[in-house]
């Protein structure tokens, strides 16, 4: 049934083929790093931690570059091109590294990012479940991965758990998780997952978009109680409270601290939840697959899948479009702000062209990109099947 499940989800993949934010005006040298009271590094005044990821505004160009990876997939260290990944999944950052789930390595990868020196931070590359330090670790295909600036927080996506790694010693733990798919709410290893993906943090809870069970599942920190916080654990579309919700392919999330945005993949659409209510509403995305920009449920998506935040915007990866799409919270409105952007660009109705271009806006080019981050100055991308991360300016 294991490998039946696994099967079911890599042909999901085929079909398909974690920060935030609000950074307060303030004075200062933009360009000094400043630590924040969670350990993660932010380069822009004022900065604080919400969701587990750094928030600044960000003021891009769209400019596109390959920041790291040779375009092929391998598992090679050193710096930024020279490097090789096997379809990274989705990366964080601590402000002066990124973290990458390299999924078909089954690696945690560290770059970092004054340098883009690459690294294994953890795991064999061999299959397992093994909790060890650093690369005695194992991992079953890891997915979401987010960061409090002293823990990694990542979905061991088929060994449907939850793990946990110490930045300073690289220590691998299970946080939750029984080892086999199912729906279970309770405490730590009694908890069960079904495909767990993207994750989000505000430092007391994780948030995990629990992909097969189609719920977000929260998971406290102190005492690794995990819970339904929203979603009915079948596939549908209805904007309700909490449980009476329901999703179709959640695959990421992230938080404003005020609320989450989710990627309801399969139902083309990005899903708010009120934190404090549990109020489920749909923020962006008619329901139809296909490529529009417009304001909220007039904007069309063709699989959006990962996402994060500057407390300004959403930035999302339009999967199947091969483009990034920027979402403004105040006002619904979306924009696409790398890849290609019209029928000049290549795009019709059955989708937008994919590459690897790196270049200005809609003459860059993706091919599927999974998931994004910031580290408060640039979006970091992870281009799976070009095997690279690329770096939006």
């Amino acid at each position: 049934m294991i490998q039946f499940v696994q099967t079911y989800f890599r042909a999901i993949l085929g079909i398909l083929l974690l920060l935030l934010l609000s950074c307060s005006p303030g004075s200062g040298d933009s360009s000094s790093m400043l630590l924040l009271a969670s350990g993660v590094q932010s380069s822009c005044p004022n900065a604080r931690i919400v969701g587990g990821s750094i928030s600044c505004p960000l003021e891009l160009t769209g400019e596109v570059s390959t920041f790291a990876g040779t375009g092929s997939s391998g598992s090679g260290e050193g710096t930024g091109t020279s490097a090789s990944f096997y379809e990274p999944y989705s990366l964080t950052t601590d402000g002066a590294n990124l973290y990458v789930a390299d999924q078909s390595n089954n690696k945690i990868r560290k770059i970092v990012i004054a340098t883009g020196e690459v690294s294994t931070f953890a795991g064999s590359g061999a299959y397992g479940s093994s909790d060890a330090v650093g690369t005695d670790a194992s991992f079953n295909m890891p997915g979401g991965i987010t960061t409090d600036g002293t823990y990694l927080y990542v979905s061991d996506t088929y060994n449907y758990k939850i793990r946990k790694i110490e930045i300073a010693t690289r220590q691998v733990t299970t946080l939750a998780g029984t080892g086999m798919y199912g729906d279970v709410d309770a405490v730590g290893l009694t908890a069960s997952f079904n495909v767990p993906m993207g994750l989000a943090t505000d430092g007391t809870y994780l948030y995990i978009a629990d992909w097969g069970n189609n719920k977000i599942r929260r998971l406290v920190l102190s005492s690794s109680a995990v819970y339904t916080f929203a979603g009915a654990g079948y596939s549908g579309n209805t904007n309700a409270t909490g449980a009476a919700a329901s999703f179709n392919g959640p695959t990421s999330v992230t938080t404003d601290g005020t609320n989450l945005y989710v990627t309801d993949s399969l139902n083309y659409t990005i899903r708010k939840i009120e934190i404090s209510s549990r109020v489920v509403s749909t923020f962006a995305g008619s329901g139809t697959l296909g490529y529009v920009d417009g304001i909220g449920v007039a904007a069309e998506f063709r699989i959006p899948y990962g996402i994060t935040s500057d407390g300004t915007y959403l930035y999302v990866t339009d999967y199947n479009n091969h483009n990034i799409r920027r979402i403004s919270i105040s006002d619904k409105q979306v924009i696409t702000i790398a890849g290609p952007d019209s029928i000049d660009q290549g795009c019709y109705s059955t989708s937008c062209p994919s590459g690897d271009t790196d270049a200005k806006g809609a003459f860059a080019r993706f091919h599927i990109p999974m998931h994004v981050t910031s580290d408060g100055t640039s979006l970091f991308v992870a281009d799976r099947l070009n095997h690279k991360i690329r770096r939006i300016r």
